[in-house]
């Protein structure tokens, strides 16, 4: 698990202010492993993270979960937008409603016209060889060298370093005590001795 939630943490702890904001982490042993004798290795997890500035943001991994899915969401007071990693697609998410039944019309047909905007963005990138599945990766790397070569800034700046890797402890320190109550009590107690 420590290798592959790390992705998604990376990514809320983008958007994160503090050092280290407050954890509440619950994993897991699914019913299909304990089918199989299984008790030890934790494949669901479920976590909470938030901060004083009243950013939250919600983590599922799962490794039962149909379909499967590598999708990020972001909510504001405006609106909001899903960005779906395996399909390549993001769509606005509309914030305000339509009046009366406009609201049961209107926005499957905005979001049919955004699928196929990101069709078209892709059918383009795909027809221009310009389509890599792991071309995200590469300009990270690049990005890395060049960062050693040239003296520029890493691409992923080391404050979101530090904080993906104290919210990744904290969940393990949690994953540990497997005990939810022993988790929501540390949480409570936390949000006691925290001054807002």
């Amino acid at each position: 698990m420590q290798n592959i939630i790390s992705h998604g943490i990376a990514r809320i702890a983008e958007f994160l202010k503090s050092e280290s904001p407050h954890v509440i982490a619950h994993g897991f042993v699914s019913p299909y492993l304990k089918g199989r004798g299984e008790d030890e290795v934790v494949d669901e997890l479920r976590v909470v993270i938030s901060e004083e500035q009243r950013t939250t943001a919600y983590f599922t991994f799962s490794s039962q979960m149909r379909p499967s899915l590598h999708q990020f969401r972001v909510y504001g007071p405006k609106n909001g937008f899903v960005l779906d990693h395996d399909q390549e697609t993001l769509i606005k998410l509309r914030g305000a409603r339509f009046p009366s039944y406009a609201e049961m019309f209107l926005p499957p047909v905005i979001n049919a016209a955004q699928f196929l905007g990101n069709l078209g963005t892709n059918l383009r990138m795909f027809l221009a060889n310009d389509f890599h599945m792991k071309s995200g990766m590469k300009y990270l790397i690049e990005a890395f060298y060049r960062s050693i070569t040239d003296g520029t800034p890493p691409p992923i700046p080391y404050e979101e370093i530090l904080r993906t890797a104290n919210i990744m402890h904290d969940i393990f320190v949690q994953l540990e005590k497997r005990d939810p109550t022993e988790i929501l009590c540390a949480a409570a107690e936390a949000d006691r001795n925290t001054s807002y």
